[in-house]
Formats: C-alpha cells, structure tokens, sequence
C-alpha cells in the first residue's frame, strides 16, 4: 500500500541522516586531531594563535555534538516506532505520539544548545 511505502522511505531517510551526521562528526574529530598534531612544534605568538583556534575549534565541536545528541534524542521515538511498524506490522499509537512530542520539542532543545 501508499502507506506502507512511506513509512518505509521515510525509515530510509532518517537512517541515511543519522549515518550521514555520524561519519562528518567523525570525520571532523579527526580532522581536528591530525591539526593539533601538526601545531604542536609552534613556537610564540604562532603558537598563541594556535591555541585560540584550537580552543574555538573545541567550543564549535562540541556545539555541534550537543545538536547531533539532541537530533538523535529527539527522533529516537519516531524511528523505533517506524521500526515497529516496518518489523511488526503493528501500530503503537503512544510511541506515535511520543514521537510526534519529541520532534516538536527539537526546536526549543536547540535553543538551549
């Protein structure tokens, strides 16, 4: 059915994003490690510089950890639900609705991050 084919893409869709947010973080913690190597032989005011964009580059990391946390929080519900349905075949009205809750609470969580 119509339905059946939606659910299925959109379980699709919500995998690839997470796989997706997961190997850029990844990618960009060892990117920034493969940097911190190289600086480390700086010496005086090149080294300074160094160590304020390393420290910026840490804030901005962990930034965008706390909004791949909060994504991964917010759709956990939503997914397995879509997961149950896919596997199962049955509806879990309450994980819906959790799902549904969780999701629109992703914009005010984001503003706390």
């Amino acid at each position: 059915t119509g339905f059946d084919e939606y659910v299925q893409l959109c379980s699709i869709y919500i995998s690839l994003t997470l796989i997706v947010a997961l190997s850029l973080t990844v990618r960009l913690h060892f990117s920034m490690r493969k940097k911190e190597r190289k600086n480390e032989c700086l010496r005086g005011k090149n080294r300074y510089r160094e160590d304020a964009r390393k420290l910026k580059s840490r804030i901005i990391a962990a930034q965008a950890g706390l909004y791949f946390g909060v994504f991964v929080c917010t759709y956990f519900f939503a997914l397995i639900s879509q997961i149950q349905t896919l596997l199962l075949g049955t509806y879990n009205f309450p994980l819906y609705v959790l799902g549904a809750f969780m999701i629109s609470l992703q914009g005010v969580l984001n503003l706390f991050v």
